[in-house]
């Protein structure tokens, strides 16, 4: 009988869940914070219909170029552009994560973040998203890999002076 309750729960509130997914924060494990690329911190996130609520989530046109595609709100979205002012955003906080188990475009595996960006060493773009008949949908996450210890201090120490 239980497990008929539930299953009727779920079946009613089914409806209710819907939405294409914005990476509104990413963390680290080995601390910083940060959103993927295209997130605007002003979006109402206390409702599911496309507008106003899913503006700026990543929608991939073409889930196998690689790219970080574009939101509704802000069109193509575009690294060189959008890491500095996610970092201004976030206090010059990025997530930071530590060497192993990561797994590039290509599906081979690698530990290590070559990229840079913003003055930042060991920045590597994590892509996320999801199944869904019109997207795909979910976004970029710019990451900067680090060893263990004082990750926000090594971030610190590379951005730029204002």
């Amino acid at each position: 009988m239980l497990l008929k309750s539930a299953l009727l729960a779920l079946t009613a509130a089914a409806h209710l869940v819907a939405g294409h997914g914005a990476i509104v924060k990413a963390v680290g494990d080995q601390g910083g914070e940060g959103t993927a690329l295209g997130i605007d911190a002003s979006t109402s996130r206390d409702g599911s219909k496309r507008d106003p609520f899913q503006q700026d989530s990543t929608g991939f046109k073409n889930a196998a170029a690689n790219d970080c595609s574009e939101t509704l709100s802000g069109g193509t979205n575009n690294p060189t552009a959008q890491i500095p002012q996610m970092l201004t955003a976030n206090g010059g906080s990025m997530p930071q994560i530590s060497p192993g188990g990561m797994w590039g475009w290509d599906e081979m595996g690698q530990d290590a973040c070559t990229g840079s960006m913003a003055a930042i060493e060991g920045v590597c773009m994590v892509g996320c998203d999801n199944a869904a008949d019109a997207g795909p949908f979910g976004g970029c996450v710019p990451v900067q890999m680090v060893g263990a210890g004082n990750a926000t201090a090594l971030l610190q120490s590379q951005l730029p002076e204002n």
